[in-house]
């Protein structure tokens, strides 16, 4: 009779959160149906609003860096003042303009391993094509091997100085690594919990910066909001708002641990199929 109590108690606690888990995803889809926008007018918007865009990515993921590639070309138009930072060492920076000024030297520049593919080189023949500035903001190997500060800090270093250097007269749009973008301290990181990601550490450094973090999501077929969302355009973008909190789905969930959610570590997002 026992063993029959505990076995009726187990598939009522499965039914219940299969239930809740459906429920959430239900909430979840409706709010991104109302929300959901083309990513580059997202963007553009992020970009009309803000001083600094961090665009969160995967690295080496094609379509998003084809997305980006667009993107660019479409900023140098609406937006020519703006800079695009990426995770490219700062000793590299001399070369990179080289490159820029007189359209030599691409195969010269050094890329870190984790951004191997090409596209990478392409989105620099982009912004040459299109007069955008390109800043190199990743914290050296020689220096990494001698400070005691992070490379999101860093980076950050590197973006604020630019930023007063040039008197704000510059927006600056970074892609970097999806973890760099959380602008809230995630205590479970480290055991002293100091750990701050750049996000967080712009506006540490600056509070009058207007920043906005956008996470981008590649979206996997055995998810069920990942089925649901493979139902939307190519791609699409919107807005973080509560029901991200009841996310269950793909890499974002890992955030929804305590002490922070979704809600609180991006203002943005961008799906990608």
């Amino acid at each position: 009779m026992k063993v029959k109590l505990l076995v009726l108690s187990l598939i009522l606690l499965i039914c219940l959160k299969v239930s809740t888990s459906l429920a959430n995803n239900s909430t979840f889809i409706s709010y991104v149906n109302q929300n959901k926008q083309n990513p580059t007018d997202y963007l553009m918007g992020k970009l009309r609003d803000n001083d600094v865009i961090l665009l969160g990515e995967r690295h080496n993921q094609g379509h998003q860096l084809e997305m980006v590639n667009s993107f660019i070309q479409r900023m140098s138009k609406e937006h020519p003042s703006t800079i695009l930072a990426l995770e490219i060492s700062t000793d590299e920076q001399n070369r990179v303009d080289y490159f820029l000024e007189t359209g030599t030297g691409l195969e010269e520049i050094k890329f870190p391993s984790h951004l191997s593919s090409t596209l990478y080189k392409d989105l620099l023949i982009t912004a040459r094509e299109s007069g955008v500035k390109v800043l190199a903001i990743d914290m050296p190997p020689r220096v990494f091997k001698h400070t005691k500060i992070t490379r999101d800090e860093y980076m950050a270093n590197t973006l604020i100085s630019e930023i007063e250097e040039t008197n704000k007269a510059y927006k600056i749009f970074a892609l970097v690594g999806s973890i760099h973008t959380i602008k809230a301290p995630i205590e479970w990181l480290t055991a002293d919990n100091s750990y701050k990601y750049l996000g967080l550490l712009l506006n540490k450094k600056n509070p009058k910066l207007k920043v906005s973090s956008i996470y981008q999501e590649i979206n996997k077929p055995d998810s069920d909001i990942d089925k649901s969302l493979s139902n939307f355009e190519e791609c699409i973008a919107c807005n973080i708002g509560e029901p991200f909190s009841l996310y269950e789905g793909s890499s974002l969930r890992l955030l929804n641990c305590k002490p922070i959610n979704i809600p609180q570590a991006f203002d943005g997002v961008i799906y990608h199929h």
